[in-house]
């Protein structure tokens, strides 16, 4: 537990060092674009971590539901301080796939097309990577992790197919002149 508070609390110093480190090899534009996505990230995490922490009482229920009526459940407080931190820092890493593919978007890597027209094999994806990732083997929770993700997924795609029109119209602008 302490470990975990130490490494939470000093967050901010060690991402600052990080920042320190990585931004002076970077370009005007890179800084910018890094920090808009950093600024971006953040909400996705933190929505991400608390839909993780609504999520878990029903997955603990579910869990424990599994005991039989004439036993107890002794759960070791480590255990649960364990299955509470996968749930949530899975859930928030989960949630940065639009940011992820937007970012991919932008540098160019990826076209708004080729993210959404293998859209079946991507929300199979995302529902086995849920049933796969999730600590609990409750539909609840994996439905819980996959419905939002798919509609991320599917936000980030638009987001991707604007961001190509803009680029697009850019470029003929230039030609043009």
């Amino acid at each position: 537990i302490a470990m975990l508070v130490g490494v939470i609390l000093s967050a901010p110093f060690w991402l600052y060092q990080l920042w320190a480190f990585v931004a002076p090899g970077l370009h005007k534009k890179e800084k910018k674009w890094s920090i808009l996505f950093i600024i971006a990230a953040t909400p996705f995490f933190a929505t991400g971590v608390t839909l993780g922490y609504y999520i878990l009482p029903v997955a603990i229920k579910v869990l424990l539901g599994f005991t039989p009526s004439s036993l107890d459940n002794l759960i070791k407080f480590d255990d649960y301080l364990d299955f509470v931190v996968r749930i949530m820092l899975i859930f928030g890493l989960a949630f940065e796939l639009p940011v992820f593919l937007v970012a991919l978007n932008i540098a160019g890597a990826v076209s708004g097309k080729a993210i959404l027209k293998p859209w079946r094999a991507s929300v199979f994806g995302i529902f086995l990577f849920t049933a796969a990732f999730t600590p609990t083997g409750d539909p609840i929770t994996m439905l819980a992790l996959a419905v939002p993700l798919c509609a991320l997924y599917f936000l980030a795609g638009g987001i991707a197919l604007l961001n190509d029109r803009r680029r697009q119209r850019k470029q003929s602008k230039s030609e043009e002149e």
